[in-house]
C-alpha cells in the first residue's frame, strides 16, 4: 500500500504521463490515461474497457507516451511502379497530402507534410508521407482518407501502382 502511495505521488509530481495521454504499456496494452490516483492508475483501452494498474507496477514499467503538445507524427506508405518519374510522384503526393490535411478532422494544419522515397522494393518504389495529427487515434481516420485520395490522384496523374510480380527463369 505504501509503495503504491509513493508511486502515486511520483506520478502526480513528476508527470511522466498525464490524464488524456495515449500510452502503450510494456505488456502491449494501449489506451488513454483516464485517472491517476493515490493507489492506482486507470487506462481506458480502445476496447472501451478500463485497465486498473497499481501505481507501483505502473511506475516501474517502460511506457511509451504518444502525447506531444504539437501533435504526433503519423505516416502513410504508398508504392509507385518503377517506370514512374520520382519527381512527379513526389509532387502528386505532396499536393494530395496538403488537400487531405486541409480538410481532414484531427490533422495539425500548421505542419507541412513531407514525402520521402524510402525503399526500392521488389515490385516498385515505396514512398512515405509524413504528417502530424492531434491524437493517436486520428492516424486511422486520416490515414484512410490519405490512401483513398492518393489512389484517386495516381489514377488522374496516370501513375501506376505496382503489383507484385515474379519472373521465373527456367534452366534448360
Amino acid at each position: 500500500t505504501l509503495s503504491n502511495f509513493f508511486a502515486g505521488i511520483y506520478l502526480l509530481a513528476d508527470k511522466p504521463v498525464r490524464i488524456g495521454n495515449y500510452v502503450r504499456l510494456e505488456d502491449g496494452s494501449e489506451g488513454y490515461v483516464e485517472e491517476i490516483g493515490w493507489r492506482s492508475t486507470k487506462v481506458k483501452l480502445l476496447t472501451d474497457t478500463t485497465l486498473i494498474i497499481p501505481n507501483s507496477a505502473f511506475a516501474q514499467q517502460k511506457i511509451v507516451n504518444y502525447y506531444s503538445r504539437d501533435g504526433m507524427i503519423a505516416s502513410v506508405t504508398i508504392g509507385a511502379a518503377y517506370g514512374s518519374d520520382p519527381e512527379k510522384v513526389e509532387r502528386v503526393l505532396l499536393e494530395t497530402a496538403d488537400k487531405v490535411i486541409e480538410n481532414a478532422h484531427g490533422t495539425v494544419r500548421s505542419f507541412k507534410p513531407s514525402v520521402r522515397l524510402v525503399n526500392l522494393a521488389d515490385s516498385g518504389l515505396e514512398y512515405r508521407i509524413l504528417f502530424r495529427i492531434e491524437n493517436f487515434t486520428d492516424q486511422w481516420h486520416v490515414g484512410n482518407m490519405m490512401r483513398k485520395a492518393m489512389l484517386k490522384a495516381f489514377k488522374k496523374a496516370k501513375i501506376e501502382i505496382p503489383l507484385p510480380t515474379r519472373t521465373l527463369y527456367m534452366r534448360k
